[in-house]
């Protein structure tokens, strides 16, 4: 019964990882869950793709599945995100050391990005491999392929500062930056596509709503990725007017992109709540408790990597470059956003354990029954 929706399990410890090693108000009691997290991060890693692997051979056909199928393809996007935000902790406690190392990671990461948001978005979306869509079934998960390059393209701007060339610096930033505009070109399509639909069908059935947090995701990596590559421009270009005015335009574009995305965090808060109680009427029963709140799934994971993402480009934001002076509401935003998201991380992460607990005593009352007979 596995799916590739369970790769966004990988995407949000890892990414829950990276805020708390690196926490708006460090500590570094928080440093130590950051690594505890990390664990469970690649846990998940290995585990799902040892039961990736094994579901291919025994079942062959689901290697065609995860190219073609929409509902399954969208979700290796999943997959590549959370092996980039390991990266990024390595990068993080490693610094410069083994950085040839690290390097090498992300060159694998950026080929699995441009495969996933190429190869398995041509033939899980465009191609005349599925049925044409009905506009009413169009929702945000179509950028989750999408926006594996955007945080490719963070990783590498992270990655440039402790390169140990000029040449490797320049072309990891000109690499970083061509799969961010990629990036953008798709996602803006994708988005102007689901606001049509928003306006035409309304917000997204009870089952599907979780994925209207996912544009809040694209619009906060991509305001950490421009700006990051405005920083690195600053100090690597020599001319400090030239290097400034890269820096105040990426600034700018970032704060766009993240303004953005707390109009997109508004519009997801009030989807979620119009399909609970009091402010729903007849809530789903089948996707809300006896209490009329959203029952927990698998899809909850979908709101930790959006809220990872704009507490990154608010902090990065609060730093202050331009003008050299911090911006601490930023600041105080970031580790609201970041405590979000660990809350529902550690909700996902319990509601796994129960959900395998009871799967196992399941399996042990059908053993005892087959025994007693």
């Amino acid at each position: 019964n596995f799916s590739p929706v369970y790769y966004v399990s990988i995407m949000g410890t890892g990414a829950s990882s990276n805020i708390l090693y690196n926490f708006p108000y460090p500590a570094h009691w928080l440093q130590v869950c950051g690594w505890i997290m990390f664990s469970i991060a690649v846990l998940l890693l290995i585990s799902t793709s040892f039961m990736t692997l094994a579901g291919f051979y025994y079942h062959p056909k689901r290697i065609v599945s995860y190219h073609t199928d929409p509902n399954d393809a969208v979700y290796m996007g999943c997959y590549v995100m959370g092996y980039i935000t390991i990266i990024n902790f390595v990068h993080l406690v490693l610094g410069t050391r083994h950085i040839a190392f690290v390097w090498a990671l992300w060159w694998i990461a950026i080929f699995m990005a441009v495969y996933t948001a190429s190869i398995i978005v041509f033939l899980s979306i465009f191609s005349k491999l599925n049925k044409n869509y009905d506009p009413q079934e169009v929702t945000a998960i179509f950028l989750l392929p999408i926006v594996t390059l955007t945080v490719a393209s963070s990783n590498g701007h992270l990655l440039t500062p402790t390169l140990p060339t000029l040449q490797q610096q320049i072309i990891t930033e000109l690499v970083s930056l061509m799969i961010w505009m990629i990036s953008i070109a798709l996602a803006f399509i994708v988005i102007t596509i689901y606001f049509a639909r928003l306006i035409i069908y309304k917000i997204p059935t009870t089952d599907m709503i979780f994925s209207s947090w996912l544009p809040v995701g694209f619009l906060g990596q991509s305001s950490y990725s421009i700006l990051l590559f405005g920083v690195n421009m600053f100090k690597l270009i020599p001319d400090p007017y030239l290097g400034h005015s890269f820096l105040v335009t990426s600034a700018l574009v970032a704060l766009f992109l993240m303004s953005f995305g707390y109009f997109m965090v508004f519009i997801a808060v009030s989807s979620l709540l119009s399909k609970t109680k009091p402010f729903a009427k007849n809530p789903n029963t089948a996707y809300t408790t006896t209490f009329g709140t959203i029952r927990w799934s698998k899809y909850w994971w979908a709101v930790t990597f959006p809220c990872g993402t704009m507490s990154l480009s608010n902090l990065e934001i609060s730093k202050g470059f331009v003008g050299n002076y911090e911006l601490p509401f930023f600041r105080v935003m970031s580790c609201i956003f970041a405590l979000g998201m660990l809350t529902i991380t550690v909700t996902c992460l319990v509601g796994i354990v129960i959900y395998i607990v009871k799967r196992v005593a399941r399996l042990f009352d059908k053993l005892d029954h087959k025994s007693i007979v």
